[in-house]
């Protein structure tokens, strides 16, 4: 009897053992991964509007718009060196660590570079700068630099998914384990084969629970509860393969807020928090259940529209753009509002995921050329 109740609780620790091994592993791979490779993806916009503003202000002559130019490539610094402490402040493995450290020196030196272009362009010296730029090799290392840290984003994601993977096999090797020994201790004892067995369940219900919300927080924003840039990429990659027939036609929308930093340099990030908030509520207001919202950046959002396209998808981005002009956030006796602007792209399931892709960045471009005329409208890429 002794040996039976030994054996019951061998069984029943194994079970709770692998049930916190398995959760602990989890919660330490979603909370490094996904701060890891949204902060990678953070960067690389970081770089590319600092290189943006820069080029702005060699084909802009007026000096206060290279003024106002000058300010947010330094505000952009700010930001590019904050994210770079954020990812080497995460618990990354050793070789994360390097590349990380890697990047760092790289962006310092893009960045001096490119702070001279700016410096002279600030100061009228124009010829100065185009030497400057025609010397250094600017635009290759932002390329490779873009391309380290899409690499570096892509090893955390997939870390994470061979994480989950993992999981999933353990759990289903504990269950079958315990399936076996809960049948050789019936054969034994009855009673002990009903505790054992409840046990176990019990153990393989607390695993799957927190895979299952493992999952949830690998593909879902913490701050406002749509799609992360994550679960964008997985959702369209189901559209893919469910629907490819050559008829099926979607729409995507890039949605990039006006004045949203204005509200978190005079009233705080807690007010953007909130307004975020908002503005995603004022979304999710005007789509379909079969649509999805998701923040891919900070201030920027993309919207999928299953079977809508044309003038129809062009409809919902405008209705967009009014709901969120309408948000508006009282703190302290003062109004605080955004706008948005919006750039449309129709694709193709069955152009796989590189149509997926090439919607994506068309959709972007149109987003940039609606900010260019004016702020919170509508643009259609061709």
């Amino acid at each position: 009897m002794l040996c039976l109740l030994a054996l019951q609780a061998l069984a029943i620790w194994t079970a709770v053992r692998a049930t916190q091994g398995a959760t602990a592993a989890l919660r330490s791979a979603v909370q490094t991964t996904l701060p890891a490779s949204k902060n990678a993806y953070e960067l690389t916009v970081a770089v590319q509007t600092r290189i943006l503003l820069m080029l702005r202000m060699l084909a802009d002559a007026d000096p206060f718009q290279r003024e106002d130019d000058a300010r947010d490539f330094e505000a952009q610094r700010a930001v590019v060196e904050g994210k770079l402490a954020a990812l080497r402040a995460l618990p990354l493995a050793p070789e994360a660590q390097a590349a990380i450290d890697r990047l760092l020196v790289d962006m310092r030196a893009l960045s001096q570079v490119q702070r001279q272009v700016v410096a002279a362009l600030r100061d009228g010296r124009d010829e100065r700068a185009r030497e400057i730029l025609a010397r250094e090799p600017i635009f290759e290392h932002q390329r490779r630099l873009q391309t380290a840290l899409a690499a570096f984003a892509h090893t955390q994601e997939r870390w994470l998914d061979e994480t989950l993977a993992r999981v999933e096999r353990e759990q289903a090797a504990s269950r079958n384990a315990a399936v076996l020994l809960s049948a050789a201790l019936f054969a034994l004892g009855a009673a002990i084969g009903v505790v054992v067995t409840r046990a176990a369940a019990r153990a393989a219900a607390t695993l799957e629970n927190a895979r299952r919300a493992a999952e949830s927080e690998a593909v879902t924003d913490a701050l406002t509860g749509v799609l992360n840039r994550r679960g964008l990429q997985r959702e369209l990659a189901r559209l893919c393969r469910a629907d490819c027939t050559p008829q099926a036609r979607h729409s995507l929308l890039v949605v990039d807020l006006d004045r949203f930093k204005a509200i978190n340099d005079s009233a705080g990030h807690e007010a953007g928090d909130l307004m975020l908030r908002k503005v995603t509520e004022a979304m999710a207001a005007c789509i379909r259940p079969a649509d999805r919202i998701a923040r891919v950046g900070g201030d920027e959002f993309v919207v999928v529209l299953r079977d809508l396209h044309g003038a129809a998808a062009t409809a919902v981005a405008q209705r967009l753009v009014d709901a969120i002009g309408a948000c508006e956030l009282r703190l302290d006796g003062q109004s605080h509002r955004v706008g948005a602007s919006i750039g449309v792209a129709c694709f193709v399931p069955a152009a796989g995921e590189r149509g997926c892709a090439a919607a994506h960045e068309a959709a972007d471009a149109a987003c940039y050329r609606a900010k260019q005329l004016g702020r919170g409208r509508v643009c259609v890429a061709p």
